[in-house]
C-alpha cells in the first residue's frame, strides 16, 4: 500500500533512507489556538466568580455585616492588652464569686516579656546564677514582701526580682507606689506576670497562667530559690500552682510564715548559693540525760518544744537515758509528742526516739566515748547533729540562728576555703576554759583585725563578737555530718592504736566534769587545725547549779578508792 504522504529521497544515493524516516512531526495544538478566544475564555470565568458573590451577598443576614466588623476589630486588638469583660458562655452562675471568675480561654502575658528581656545582665540564661525571686498573688502578700526583697537587695549578694501574679487590676507603679517603694530607692526588678482578663479568670485559669509565668521567668531567669507568702495569705491556685512549678523546676519555694517577717529578716542576707540549698540541711538533736537529771531533762525538752519552728524543718529528737529513769521523767517522755501537732491537728510522724542504756560495771572512758558516738551517724553531707546537755535551757531562735550560720557557711557561694575546717558552731559562749582552771573571756568588736561589721551596721567596740575558738563544747553544739563521720573513724583508729602499745599516753586538758569523748575530739581538732563558731550571744542558758560529774569519771575514782 502506497504511503500517503509524498516520497521524500535523499540526494545521496549511497546514504539512501527509508520513507519511515522522514516522516513529518506532529504540530503543537497551541498555534492552532486563537488567542482572541482564549482572552474571552478568562472573561466569561470573571463574569461567573462575580456572579456567585453577588448571589451569596444578597443572601446574606442583615446584621452579618456588623459581626464579621466586629471579629475584625477583635483580631486587629491582639497587638494590645484587651479590656473591659471577656465574653460570657452562660448566665446561670448562682455564685456571686463565680458570676465574675468565669473566664477560661487563651491566656496572654502582655506586661511580662519587656521585664524579662531587660533582666540579660543578670546571666538568667544559665543554670546557675545569683537570682532569686519572690512572687505573690495578693496584694497583701506584695506589701509582706516587699520590705524583704528591698532589704536582700540592699545587701547586694543576689539580683533581686519581684513578681506580680494574681487578680487584681491595680498597675505596677500604683503598687509600688501604695507601698511607698521606688525604683530608684529599691534596686528590685519588679515583673507584672498578671495574665490578660486576671480579674475574670477562673481557678483553674490562674492557676495554669501561674504555671505559665513561672515557664517564662525559669526560661529568662533561673531563680535559685522562691520566696512567697503564708500560703494562708494567698490565693490557692497561685500556691498549687507555685509550689508544683518549684518542685518541676528543682528550686525550692520559701514560705515565710504569717506575722514572721521580722524573724526572717535574716533570709536577706544570704546570697542564692545558700537560700538554693533551703531544704537540704537536717538536723538530728542529741541529748545526753545522767542519772538523777530528770528536773534537768524536763526543763531542757520543755524549752526544746518552746522554740520557734515555723518555716523551718523540723529536726528529729533523740534522747539517751541512764540505767534508771526517774518515774517523773518517764511520766513526761510518755506524753511527749514530738513533731507537735501542726494547725490541723494531725501529726507530722514520729522523731522522737528514746535509747536506754543497759546498766554494765567499769564503764571506761573509752566505752563511753563509743557508745555515745553510736548514737547518730550522717546519712549524707547534708546530716548534721546537734549535741546537747541535759543542763541546757534553749532560746526560742535558736534553730533560726543554726539554720542561718549553716547555709552560710556551708553552702554559700561566696564561702572561703578556709570555711571547710569549720566543725560545727557552738550556741553558747564558754564560761570556763577546757581545763576548768581559768574563766573564759570572749573577744570584742575591738579585737578584730580589722573590725569588719555588717554594711550599715554600727557597733560599739567593747561589744562581743562571734569568735572562733578550737577548743569544742559538750554543751550546746552542732557538728556538722562529715566532721562526726571522720570524728567516728579516728575514734576506732585511736583506741586501736592505745591497745597495741604503739602510742603513749597523752596528757590530759579537758577537765573531768566534761564527757570523755571531748577529750578525743580535742586531739582530732587540733590535728586537722579545725575550729568552732562561737556566736556573740548565747542561744543557750546552762543551768550548773547541780553539775555532775560524767559516769564514766565517776566509776573510775570509785575504782580507784576501792
Amino acid at each position: 500500500m502506497l504511503s500517503p504522504h509524498p516520497r521524500v529521497l535523499s540526494k545521496d544515493e549511497e546514504l539512501g533512507k527509508r520513507d519511515d524516516d522522514f516522516r513529518p512531526k506532529r504540530t503543537s495544538s497551541i498555534g492552532f489556538i486563537d488567542p482572541r478566544r482564549w482572552r474571552k475564555r478568562r472573561v466569561l470565568l470573571v463574569l461567573l466568580v462575580l456572579g456567585v458573590l453577588w448571589l451569596v451577598l444578597r443572601s446574606m443576614p442583615a446584621d452579618m455585616g456588623t459581626e464579621v466588623g466586629r471579629l475584625v476589630k477583635e483580631r486587629s486588638s491582639v497587638t494590645g492588652e484587651p479590656t473591659g469583660a471577656p465574653p460570657r458562655e452562660t448566665e446561670d452562675e448562682e455564685d456571686e464569686e463565680r458570676k465574675k471568675q468565669y473566664y477560661n480561654g487563651p491566656i496572654k502575658f502582655f506586661r511580662l516579656a519587656t521585664s524579662l528581656h531587660a533582666i540579660s545582665r543578670t546571666m538568667g540564661m544559665r543554670a546557675v546564677n545569683r537570682n532569686v525571686l519572690f512572687a505573690a498573688a495578693s496584694l497583701r502578700s506584695v506589701a509582706n514582701l516587699m520590705p524583704m526583697a528591698c532589704e536582700m537587695a540592699r545587701w547586694d549578694r543576689n539580683f533581686v526580682h519581684l513578681a506580680l501574679m494574681g487578680r487584681d487590676t491595680m498597675s505596677l507603679d500604683e503598687v509600688l507606689d501604695i507601698n511607698g517603694v521606688t525604683k530608684e530607692g529599691c534596686q528590685v526588678t519588679f515583673h507584672d506576670a498578671r495574665a490578660d482578663y486576671s480579674e475574670y479568670s477562673s481557678e483553674l485559669r490562674l492557676e495554669i497562667a501561674v504555671a505559665g509565668a513561672m515557664k517564662h521567668v525559669n526560661d529568662f531567669m533561673h531563680p535559685q530559690a522562691i520566696v512567697m507568702d503564708d500560703s494562708a495569705l494567698e490565693e490557692p491556685a497561685f500556691t498549687r500552682a507555685l509550689r508544683a512549678k518549684g518542685k518541676a523546676q528543682g528550686r525550692p519555694v520559701i514560705e515565710i510564715p504569717k506575722d514572721g517577717y521580722e524573724r526572717f529578716l535574716w533570709i536577706t542576707r544570704l546570697d542564692a548559693g545558700s537560700l538554693g540549698s533551703w531544704f537540704k540541711p537536717r538536723i538530728d538533736v542529741l541529748v545526753h540525760a545522767p542519772k538523777g537529771s530528770s528536773g534537768s531533762l524536763v526543763r531542757m525538752l520543755k524549752s526544746f518544744e518552746r522554740a520557734d519552728y515555723d518555716g523551718l524543718r523540723t529536726p528529729r529528737l533523740t534522747v539517751e537515758l541512764p540505767s534508771e529513769i526517774e518515774p517523773f521523767a518517764k511520766s513526761f517522755l510518755r506524753d511527749m509528742k514530738w513533731p507537735l501537732e501542726d494547725d490541723g491537728g494531725t501529726e507530722n510522724g514520729s522523731g522522737l526516739s528514746l535509747r536506754h542504756r543497759i546498766p554494765t560495771e567499769n564503764l571506761s572512758s573509752e566505752q563511753a566515748s563509743l557508745r555515745f558516738l553510736e548514737s547518730f551517724y550522717p546519712s549524707d553531707g547534708n546530716s548534721h547533729v546537734l549535741v546537747l546537755s541535759a543542763q541546757v535551757e534553749l532560746d526560742r531562735q535558736y534553730l533560726h540562728y543554726l539554720h542561718y550560720t549553716i547555709l552560710e557557711q556551708h553552702y554559700s557561694m561566696y564561702s572561703t576555703p578556709q570555711a571547710g575546717n569549720l566543725l560545727g558552731m557552738a550556741l553558747d559562749i564558754p564560761q570556763r576554759s577546757l581545763n576548768g582552771s581559768t574563766a573564759f573571756v570572749p573577744p570584742t568588736f575591738s579585737a578584730m583585725r580589722p573590725p569588719e561589721l555588717p554594711m550599715g551596721t554600727k557597733a560599739d567596740p567593747d561589744d562581743p563578737a562571734p569568735f572562733l575558738y578550737q577548743g569544742p563544747s559538750a554543751i550546746a553544739t552542732l557538728i556538722f555530718g562529715p566532721k562526726w563521720a571522720e570524728f567516728h573513724a579516728y575514734l576506732s583508729n585511736r583506741i586501736a592504736a592505745s591497745h597495741s602499745d604503739q602510742v603513749t599516753k597523752s596528757r590530759k586538758l579537758v577537765s573531768e566534769t566534761e564527757p570523755a569523748w571531748l577529750e578525743y575530739l580535742l586531739e582530732l581538732i587540733r590535728a586537722r587545725g579545725w575550729y568552732t563558731l562561737y556566736p556573740a550571744v548565747n542561744f543557750a542558758t546552762v543551768h550548773d547549779e547541780l553539775t555532775q560529774v560524767p559516769e564514766e569519771f565517776t566509776r573510775e575514782v570509785e575504782a580507784g578508792q576501792e
